[in-house]
This record gives C-alpha cells, structure tokens and sequence, in this order.
C-alpha cells in the first residue's frame, strides 16, 4: 500500500471533519460539533468490524481503489443529500419535535459514507501492511496533521460549502497510485464534476439572527466573509434598530445602523460616528462606568463593533479596542476616530495575559446574558473571558481607583446576572478583597444589569453620581441598597434576595439550594453558560436556550452513539464472537488506547485555549502537533520489538504522563504567554509534539503483534480505537463540564491503564488462545 495514498485520504478526512463542523456551525449551531467528530471517528469503527468480516483477506488489496474512488464521490454528492435534511433540520426543537432526532439521525448517515469509506480504505492499508505498520502510520498522522491546517487555510478564503466538494479530488489523487481502471476512474471524476457544479447553497435554521434581520423590509446585506472563527455577514434596514435596555425616559432618535452577525448570530454594530444617534448608549444602562468617575484611559475588551467606542471618544477617554474577529476589525477600523482609539485584533483573554499598558481607569467587558454570549467552535460555550481567573487578573491591571465594567442581561429564572454577581465577588477576593460588597455597584435598566467593580470602597461622590444617573434615566439602584426608588421590579424580589446573599459574603446556602448552578466559572470550568446541575436532566428545561440544553444534548448523543457503536462496530462481529472473546488483549488494548487518546486531546485543546486565544486555533494547533509528533514516533516505532512487556511499558509510561502533564504545563504556559507570538505557538506546538512522540508507538506496535498472532484481528483493532474514541468525545465534554478539566487527566490515566491491562493479559492468555 502506498503512504501517499495513506497522506492524501489522511489529510481528507482530517480537514472534511473541520469543514463539515464550521458548515454545520452556521446552518444550525455549534452543538453539533461533536456530532462530526463523532460520526467521523464511528465510519472508522464500523470500517474496522466490516473489514474483519471479509471472508477473503487476501482479496483486500482489490478493494483498496474502489474504496477511495467511492469515498471521492460520497465526499462530492453530501452536500447535495445533506441539503433537504438541514432545510428542515431544528436543533431547538429537539426536545420537543422527536421527529427532528429522526432528520438528525439520517443526517448522520449521509456525512457517515465519505468517513466509512475512506476509513475502510485505510484499514486495508494498515492490514496489508502490517509488517511495516510504522511508515503508513507516519503517513496517516501527517497527512491528518496537513489537513488541520490547510482547512483551516482554505476556510480564510472560502466558505465550507465551497471547500467541500473540492475535497472530493483529494481522494481521487489519493487513488492514482493503487491504479484504479481508467475508465471507471474517468467515471468517478466527471460524477465528481457535476456534483461540484451543482453544489447547492448551505442552508440556516429560521431561528438565527440573520434569518430574522433579512426578512425585514428594504434589507441589504453584504457578505458573508469567510473566516476560520466564523463568516462575517452585515445586515441593515431602516426597522432593524439598536436601542439595548434604552431608557424609557428617552425621545430621541433611535439609530439603524449595520448589524453584524458571526455564524448567522448577533456579533455587533457599526454606529457611525456622525449619525445623530451615535451616542446612544449614553441613555441606557452602559453608561453608568462613565457617569460614576472620569475616564482618561479605557480598555474595551470585544466591543461587538462601534457603540462604545463612540461612547468612549465622546467622553475623552484614551481608548485600547481588542476585537477577536479580524474581519469585524478590519469593518470598525474605517469608523475610529484614530487619536482617541487604538484597535488590537486578539483574543480578549490572551490580551490581558499579554498587554503592556499603563494603569488603567476602565476595562470594559462585553456584555452576557440573553443577547451575548460567544461564539466560535465551541459546543458548551467554554467562556474562558469570564472566569476568576481573568477577572482577577483585569483586577490588577487598574489604577488605584480604576474600575471593571459589565453587563448582563436578565432571564427568567435568573441564571446570568446572579452567576456575574458571584464570579465577581470571587474575584474581588482572589486578589486580596475581603469585603467586597463594598467594592460593587449596581443599577437595573427594564432588561439588564450594569455592575461595578472597583479597587477601592465605594466613596459617597461616587455614589451620588451612580443616584443621580439612575434617576435621571429612570434606572434602579440596586446595590448598594436603599439608594432610590424603584421603577423596575419591586423592592425585595427575588434579585434583589439573591444579590444581598451573594454579596454579604454568606451565599453558601443558596449556591447550594438554588435549582441552577450559579457558581463563578473557573478556569478549569469555563461554563459561564452552563447552569444545569448533575441529575436534573429530565426537569422541566422548555424555558432553557439551546446553547444551555448542551448537557442535555451531549447526554442524548452519547446514548445515540452508544447504539451506533454497537450497531455498526460490534453487532457484525457477533458471528466471530467464539473466537473475539477469547482475544481480551484487541479489546482491552485499543480500547485503552482509542478512548486514552480522544480524552487527552479535549483537555489540550482547553489548555492551549489559553495560550493561543481561539479555540479554533488551539483545536486545529493542538491536533497539528500531537499528529505530527504521534508520526514520528510511529516512524520510529520499527525500531522496537511488538512484544507484549513493552506495550505494557509503554501503556505505563503513557499513564504516568497523563498525571504529570497539567504540572509541566502549568508553568511552560505561563512562561509562553508573556513571550512574542512567533515563540508563543512555536515554543507551544514543540511541548506537543515532543510530548505526543510516545503516543504514536503503541498503535502500530500492537498493530505488529496482531499480524504476528492473529491477523484477522487487524481490522477489528481498528475499528475498536475508534469506536472507544467516538464515545470518549463526547463523555470527556460531559466530564469537564461537572468535574471540571482537570479531571480528564484522571480519565485518560485510566484509559491507558486499561491498554497495559490489555498487554498484561497477552502475557498471562490461556495456552489455548495462543
């Protein structure tokens, strides 16, 4: 079999998972992610078990060409069978729409085939080149690894339902070597041909925000722009207006400028400066950072385009602007006013880690609740902006009597305003704050909080100046306590309650009793957004937006794919169940390994997010240089004899890696944040990869013992380290939401544990298996 047949259908698999995963991101939402990597690792399980079934191993390497001509044309017709199913595919009726599951389930299927059949075509590789696993093994990690990032290339530059098709010759070139028929593969390059000519548009959900806008009257749009973090559309009609929590003392006008939207969701306004309007936030709750002291100089940490900035020059104030999307940065630069503004295009937490500045007089944070939230690849809405941890760390960047500023909306139950309020009280502690309620101030519009947190007291000249806007707006002053009358809600109902739990320095029992999990997000549990306890799952939950079913969702997946795994991997192999039950080791083995490996990777990618900002970065980075140091010690691998101790060794060392790696870690992220982008990724893609060198030998060692033992168990074996991995993904996304990342370090232990317990039953296995 040929290695650069195995690169080229590696590095179509790898980039079609990251394609599909943004494609589906903006035609329903980033919730299905997880499905792709799922659906994706399960084709290579099911190719496994079918393969172990072929009654004439010797007749595999006909298959080999046929597979990769069928997976080029199931990869270029997707698009089109997918189409009717996303047009009326709701993810947000799942939980009460049970057909849906069905739509998603058939779904499932159709991407299913492109992802079997290039997975069978490399189990045939691996099987009939099992003596000299090592090199196909290299070649299969580093065309995987050239296909994170050549996605995520192409992704700059168009959409996912343009690059997909396109990948569809990447399996015929991978077909070229195995010389496939030259007529049938003329054949399969001109159906690929007019699958690419009629690939139809990607569909999106009515629910989203741009369904909504372009159904306005007299709308124009422009875009999309594609990106990797997401495709920039703009929206603008002369209804589609921008007034959040406005005050309902205000006559004035009420601006329409572009809206701005990412994967089809709310992201930001472009409020030129010269509309009459402009300074429109001056009569809404977020103008209270402003009227509580001067500002001379501000941090604005993702302000969603040109609002606040508009706010900021109007005040005076020297304005620092980080803007994670470089699109939206490229769309606001026009509108600044150049001398006042500085605008940085980052990641908001990487920047606070990194930035360089001066004491300053305000940070501001975007807003959260109802109407915000982030966005990007991330399936339980990790918020890594909003944690103890980056609080705590904008805390010290201020002046004496500088201050933080946020805001968030109110939902019914309450969940986003009291989490805000306990994470910011936690913060305030962290950094040597013991009575932080007298640090806090508070002020509710007919929608939303705006809360202050200061270094210093609260000083009575601030306090007048916080009553006089409120009344003066006709907002409430809400903490502290007792300073005004009420225009929204009443006096003591159940916010007001809560705030006075949470910030009289005693809030245990209602952390404890409350039906959510209100509690501040950490850096280990980056959930702002998550508010579902453990086993309260089948509770009344209609009420809950689909970004807070994730659990549920998730949960549901894991149960589908427990079926699924069964179904196509493990139900086939019932007529070889005399012989597979005597064969622990190819069980125990590659289960250890296959769930070991997923689990490390999800806790990776939480780490590196730190480091390097997006999450889409650190997924595409992080797989980049665990594959590419997997390879090398795959290559290597030829070296060292397929004997069962070592694979037990190895499976230990691993283990014992596993519980080392957030110690070593720590420290090398820490040293890396304050250091030059070309050292940050650089310094941080080396630890990977040298930390992935020992990961890539158990596989094609065990790979090399089977063809010496029992060959047919080849495919099965593979099939097996996928199917653990497709459950792993999703159970290590549950895990770390309730136990938090660091527990994953304890899972992927035990997963490895199991792979020596699998090498030290082929030791001590019965005479009769042998």
């Amino acid at each position: 079999m040929s290695a650069l047949s195995v690169a080229f259908i590696s590095f179509l698999l790898l980039a079609l998972q990251i394609v599909w995963m943004q494609a589906l991101g903006y035609a329903q939402g980033h919730h299905l992610a997880y499905v792709v990597l799922s659906i994706a690792l399960l084709g290579f399980g099911a190719g496994g078990s079918v393969l172990t079934l072929w009654s004439r191993p010797a007749s595999l390497k006909r298959l080999f060409a046929p597979c990769l001509l069928l997976c080029a044309l199931a990869t270029a017709l997707v698009p089109q069978l997918a189409h009717p199913l996303l047009m009326g595919l709701e993810v947000d009726l799942l939980h009460v729409d049970h057909s849906q599951w069905l739509r998603l389930v058939i779904l499932g299927g159709v991407m299913f085939l492109p992802f079997f059949l290039g997975a069978a075509s490399l189990t045939i590789a691996f099987s009939l080149g099992a003596g000299t696993i090592g090199p196909l093994y290299a070649a299969n990690l580093a065309g995987s690894a050239v296909g994170a990032v050549a996605s995520l290339g192409l992704l700059h530059f168009a959409l996912p339902e343009q690059v997909m098709p396109w990948l569809a010759w990447i399996a015929l070139l991978a077909a070229l070597p195995a010389r496939p028929g030259k007529a049938v593969f003329f054949l399969t390059m001109l159906a690929v041909g007019v699958a690419l000519a009629l690939s139809p548009p990607l569909p999106r959900s009515p629910y989203k925000a741009l369904s909504y806008a372009l159904q306005l009257p007299g709308v124009e749009r422009q875009g999309p722009l594609p990106h990797p973090l997401g495709r920039v559309d703009i929206a603008q009609s002369s209804v589609l207006r921008f007034a959040p929590d406005l005050s309902l003392y205000y006559t004035g006008p009420v601006p329409a400028p572009p809206h701005l939207f990412i994967d089809g969701e709310a992201a930001g306004h472009l409020l030129n400066p010269a509309d009459p309007a402009a300074l429109i936030l001056a009569e809404t709750p977020r103008a209270l950072a402003f009227a509580a002291g001067p500002v001379h100089t501000l941090l604005c940490l993702a302000p969603g385009g040109t609002p606040f900035l508009n706010l900021a020059t109007a005040q005076g104030a020297q304005t620092v602007a980080v803007e994670p999307h470089p699109r939206i940065t490229t769309l606001i630069t026009p509108l600044i006013v150049a001398d006042r503004t500085r605008l940085k295009q980052s990641d908001p937490r990487l920047f606070l880690a990194q930035a360089d500045l001066p004491p300053l007089d305000l940070i501001l944070f975007p807003d959260r609740g109802m109407f915000g939230g982030p966005t990007g690849l991330q399936t339980l809405g990790e918020d890594t902006l909003f944690t103890v941890e980056a609080i705590s760390s904008a805390l010290r960047m201020l002046t004496p009597t500088g201050r933080l500023a946020f805001n968030v909306w109110l939902d019914e139950p309450l969940r986003h305003a009291p989490r805000m309020v306990h994470l910011i009280v936690q913060s305030l502690r962290a950094t040597g704050i013991e009575q932080p309620e007298d640090h806090v101030t508070i002020i509710r519009g007919w929608g939303s909080l705006s809360i202050l947190a200061d270094r210093q007291p609260l000083s009575l000249e601030t306090l007048e100046a916080v009553i006089h806007f409120a009344e003066a707006k006709g907002f409430d002053v809400l903490w502290p306590p007792g300073s005004g009358e009420r225009r929204h809600g009443r006096a003591g109902d159940s916010l007001e309650s809560m705030l006075a739990q949470l910030l009289s320095g005693h809030p245990e029992n209602l952390l404890r009793t409350y039906p959510f999990d209100i509690r501040a997000p950490t850096d280990d549990r980056p959930f702002f957004h998550q508010f579902l306890r453990l086993g309260t799952y089948d509770a009344d939950l209609d009420f809950l937006s689909i970004s807070e079913r994730g659990p549920i969702f998730l949960l549901a997946l894991l149960l589908l794919l427990f079926i699924a795994v069964v179904l196509v991997v493990f139900a086939p192999l019932w007529p070889l169940r005399a012989s597979l039950s005597r064969a622990p080791f190819t069980l125990l083995y590659f289960a250890g390994l296959g769930a070991g490996f997923m689990i490390f990777e999800v806790a990776l990618i939480q780490r590196f997010t730190l480091l390097w900002g997006s999450p889409v970065t650190s997924a595409a980075l992080v797989i980049t240089a665990l594959l590419c140091g997997m390879s090398v010690g795959s290559w290597y691998s030829r070296r060292l004899p397929a004997r069962p101790v070592v694979l037990m060794g190895l499976a230990l060392g691993i283990a014992t890696l596993q519980v080392l790696m957030p110690m070593i870690l720590t420290p090398i992220i820490t040293f890396l944040l304050a250091t030059e982008t070309v050292i940050r990724i650089g310094g941080g893609m080396a630890v990977l990869v040298l930390a992935a060198l020992p990961l890539g030998l158990p596989f094609p060692l065990g790979i090399r013992l089977l063809n010496r033992d029992t060959p047919g168990q080849i495919p099965w074996a593979c099939g097996i380290d996928s199917a653990l991995a497709v459950l792993a993904a999703p159970a290590a996304a549950l895990l770390a939401l309730h136990a938090g990342y660091s527990s994953l370090a304890i899972a992927a232990t035990l997963a490895y544990l199991l792979a020596a317990l699998g090498a030290f039953s082929f030791i001590f296995r019965p005479k009769s298996n042998r």
